[in-house]
């Protein structure tokens, strides 16, 4: 009762002030810039009721919305505010938003794809629409068009790390794993501070047969984010270089870390047969694969069934 008291009174000299749909819009603004989105969405609700057809606070709301994981609501007030807008820069906006949510959310990528193109028929020098655009391709698998996208964005804005990141991911699914490390190296200048970066650095030296420098990229990873993941990565590699005590105190680090990981189990399962511990090494493979990870099945049939 005390709280709802206090927030009747914090409230009581907005509603005072504010007398105009844009007073209210203004309001809706400071609250969302507090993360105070109740507050925020009540601001906006009272602008829209003064003002039906008011592009930018349907605008706001659906942003409000998004940020609150409501996302239909916030794909509706999207969709509104360009209708109702005469404003190129809130529906260039709008039409991202709806590509990240079709992309990301709803999982409709033709539906992102047309409204990414929307917005870059809007502003063709509009760096993360390209961004947009080359997520959605590089989903489609349509893995050349994402590099283009992606390239675009980088010569209007050329210091964008996370860019570069992805670019190198598509470089790295077309096996162009000298342009994917370049890419990844370049990312890494601008934010040295990515263990993802630094683990899919590692993958593209891995699959060069370059263990010894993936072992490094990916012990930078674990000093950055301490994880299952880069343990595990970490692992494998030292399993192919043969260095197999290594490789398996980072597998069980991994387990430790994350007990459902099922790579791991799987990379602990060759290890351990390799170090001549058979029946262990097979009690892995299967909990691996009775985990999910299928392929640790051939590994079984292999190691464990035969003479």
């Amino acid at each position: 009762m005390r709280k709802l008291f206090l927030f009747i009174l914090f409230a009581i000299p907005y509603l005072l002030a504010a007398q105009t749909a844009e007073d209210y819009n203004e309001r809706g603004i400071e609250a969302l810039d507090s993360n105070d989105l109740e507050q925020a969405i009540f601001f906006f609700n009272k602008s829209i009721e003064l003002k039906e057809d008011f592009d930018i606070s349907y605008f706001n709301r659906g942003y409000t919305y998004l940020q609150r994981k409501d996302y239909s609501e916030a794909l509706s007030d999207f969709v509104k505010s360009i209708r109702l807008t005469g404003n190129d820069t809130i529906a260039k906006y709008a039409f991202t938003n709806i590509a990240y949510l079709k992309r990301n959310k709803i999982k409709d990528l033709d539906g992102a794809l047309n409204a990414i193109d929307r917005a870059l028929k809007i502003d063709p020098h509009h760096v993360r629409g390209y961004h947009m655009h080359g997520l959605i391709m590089n989903d489609l698998e349509r893995f050349e068009e994402a590099i283009e996208s992606y390239s675009k964005a980088l010569e209007f804005s050329p210091r964008l790390s996370d860019i570069y990141y992805d670019r190198g991911i598509s470089y790295r699914q077309l096996d162009r794993l000298d342009e994917a490390i370049a890419d990844y190296t370049r990312s890494l200048e601008i934010d040295p501070t990515s263990s993802k970066t630094f683990n899919n650095r590692g993958f593209a030296k891995q699959k060069k047969r370059d263990f010894a420098g993936a072992i490094e990229d990916f012990t930078e990873a674990i000093k950055i984010d301490d994880s299952a993941y880069s343990y595990n990565n970490r692992g494998f590699a030292k399993y192919e270089l043969g260095e197999y005590e290594s490789a398996r105190i980072d597998c069980e680090n991994s387990i430790k870390l994350n007990p459902e990981n099922s790579w791991a189990y799987h990379y602990l399962g060759l290890i351990y047969y390799e170090l001549n511990r058979k029946e262990e090494a097979c009690e892995l493979f299967m909990r691996a694969v009775n985990m999910g990870k299928e392929d640790a099945m051939s590994d079984y049939r292999e190691k464990c069934t035969r003479p």
